[in-house]
C-alpha cells in the first residue's frame, strides 16, 4: 500500500520499489492506471465546476446587493416597483409579467422583479425560456382571506394558517402546484 500510494502521489521516495520483473510489470501497470484514474476525477471536476459558474446568472445577479444600480424590469402597480427601489435598481415599469419578460429576452433589462408565485407558475409554463428563478427572495409574502366582520371563522382560520405556515405546509403546497 505504502508503494502504491507514494508511486500515486508521484512523491517517489524510492524506499520501495519492485525488483522482479512481474513485480514491476504490476508496478507500471498500476502507474497507469492511477494516472489515468487521477486525470478522469480532475477532468470530472473542472467540468462540474465549469457547468456549474456556466449556470449562473449572466448579469451577476447572485444575492439582494448586486441588485444595486442593475436595469430591472418591474410591473406598474405592484409591490415590485418599490422593492426596486429599495434596492436602488434602474427600474423599467412594463404594463404585465409578458412585457416584462419580453423586455429581459431582448437584453433591454437583466431581470424581472415580481412575485414568486406568478414567476414560479410561467416559469413552469414555459420549461424552454431558459430564464432561472433568482436563489433569494426580496421578502417574505404571507396571503390572507376575506371574511365578513365578525365571522366566527377568523380566529380559527387565522390559527389555522399560521400553523400550515409553521410547519411548512404551504410551502409543501406552493412547491406542489408550481414545480
Amino acid at each position: 500500500m505504502w508503494f502504491g500510494l507514494v508511486t500515486l502521489t508521484t512523491v517517489g521516495y524510492g524506499d520501495r520499489a519492485p525488483l522482479s520483473r512481474s513485480g514491476r510489470a504490476i508496478a507500471g501497470i498500476w502507474m497507469v492506471i492511477s494516472l489515468v484514474a487521477v486525470s478522469s476525477i480532475t477532468a470530472g471536476l473542472a467540468s462540474a465546476f465549469t457547468l456549474s459558474l456556466a449556470q449562473m446568472a449572466p448579469s451577476g445577479i447572485r444575492n439582494k446587493d448586486d441588485l444595486k444600480g442593475k436595469k430591472l424590469a418591474v410591473i406598474k402597480g405592484t409591490t415590485s416597483l418599490r422593492w426596486g427601489e429599495i434596492y436602488e435598481t434602474d427600474a423599467f415599469q412594463t404594463e404585465n409579467l409578458n412585457e416584462s419578460i419580453t423586455m429581459l429576452r431582448s437584453d433591454e433589462v437583466e431581470g424581472v422583479i415580481f412575485d414568486r408565485a406568478p414567476l414560479r407558475y410561467y416559469l413552469k409554463q414555459n420549461k424552454d425560456s431558459n430564464l432561472k428563478l433568482a436563489d433569494f427572495p426580496l421578502a417574505v409574502q404571507t396571503y390572507g382571506f376575506v371574511l365578513p366582520k365578525g365571522s366566527s371563522l377568523i380566529t380559527r382560520l387565522n390559527i389555522e394558517i399560521m400553523e400550515m405556515e409553521w410547519n411548512g405546509v404551504t410551502e409543501r403546497i406552493e412547491t406542489k402546484l408550481l414545480d
